[in-house]
């Protein structure tokens, strides 16, 4: 009868080796160090519990054509990040995931796929594309301070 396991050779040539012998650490619990005396030292204030007030924190606004535009102003860092949601995903059209795949080998009139690429990267602008089964996502995140999209926010600046 055959198995598996019978038809495995076994390397002869391997030397083995002992198992080291497990040492144990002997902790000296009366001792501290500088460190752990000037860490232990430190005063540290409370903290309190911050709830967000969506309807103050989300800035709604419209931009070309009466399209809804929702914002919030990053406090954390100095990254912008534009996101484009739409509500169709790969349950819409089988096809969305290979669309977004396809992407990448994808230029412009005047720019070939890695000119493209070069002029992103230029400006410090990366971006990405997915798709769930519902919505799509197009993601662009650069500093604040350099990303102007005049095009798509009818002159103004996105900071």
């Amino acid at each position: 009868m055959w198995s598996p396991i019978s038809d495995w050779e076994v390397d002869t040539t391997i030397a083995k080796v002992e198992n080291p012998q497990i040492t144990p650490v002997r902790l000296i619990r009366d001792k501290q160090s500088d460190y752990l005396v000037n860490f232990m030292k430190l005063q540290t204030e409370e903290i309190k519990s911050v709830f967000v007030d969506y309807k103050k924190e989300i800035k709604l606004s419209t931009i070309e054509n009466g399209i809804p535009f929702e914002s919030i102003e990053n406090k954390t860092n100095d990254l912008f990040e534009l996101n484009f949601i739409f509500d169709m995903g790969s349950d819409h059209n089988k096809m969305t995931s290979l669309a977004i795949g396809y992407l990448d080998y994808l230029g412009t009139e005047k720019l070939s796929p890695e000119e493209l690429k070069k002029e992103f990267y230029k400006l410090g602008v990366s971006y990405s594309v997915n798709a769930s089964a519902d919505r799509t996502y197009v993601t662009l995140i650069r500093t604040k301070r350099k990303l102007a999209c005049r095009s798509c926010f009818a002159g103004r600046p996105l900071e």
